[in-house]
């Protein structure tokens, strides 16, 4: 599999060992030649974005900390790791490109791969599907496709939400995504 930028830049921020793996639908599509990905360091805290939302759920006293510092708990602290159902921005019909997706097995070629690299310590990989769109879609295949055999054994995935976690339009939406996801990641 050849890397892309997105590839790069999720891989400096792999932790050695994965705890909780979410899974999201794409990396942004650039607007105005900007777009804020949730592993680019180099950007700011773009409000509004995903990454803002999930640091405000997951390190609320730590606030103030620039994305690099984010970045380098998600890892090393948490053992957490973002990955995406689409390794490139989705433009046009994200329903039939998820589809898919799905129909290729990238998500579980993906999840099996990090299982081949050692990347989960224990049997089973716990998973959160953020979006409605992406659990709409992925949710039911996730389940029927949750026992994962690799070199290294058998995994069975863990998916933490039931319900999808949208992501968060408005101020009422994003104080609800926050306390959903502080209580899917206390499970």
């Amino acid at each position: 599999m050849v890397m892309n930028k997105y590839d790069r830049m999720r891989e400096d921020y792999k932790p050695m060992t994965i705890d909780l793996l979410f899974l999201a639908e794409s990396p942004p599509v650039p607007w105005n030649g900007h777009a804020p990905f949730f592993y680019n360091e180099s950007e700011g805290m773009s409000p509004r974005d995903l990454f803002q939302f999930m640091m405000k759920a997951l390190y609320p006293t730590q606030w103030r900390k620039v994305k690099k510092d984010f970045l380098t708990a998600f890892k090393k602290k948490s053992n957490y790791y973002l990955i995406d159902a689409s390794r490139s921005p989705i433009n046009g019909n994200k329903k039939k490109r998820l589809s898919e997706i799905i129909e290729d097995d990238e998500v579980i070629r993906t999840i099996k791969h990090l299982a081949e690299e050692g990347k989960f310590k224990r049997d089973q990989i716990r998973l959160i599907i953020i979006g409605k769109g992406v659990h709409d879609q992925f949710y039911q295949y996730l389940i029927d496709n949750s026992h994962i055999d690799t070199s290294r054994g058998q995994y069975s995935m863990c998916i933490l939400n039931k319900k999808p976690l949208n992501f968060p339009r408005g101020n009422r939406a994003t104080e609800d995504f926050i306390r959903k996801l502080q209580t899917l990641v206390t499970r």
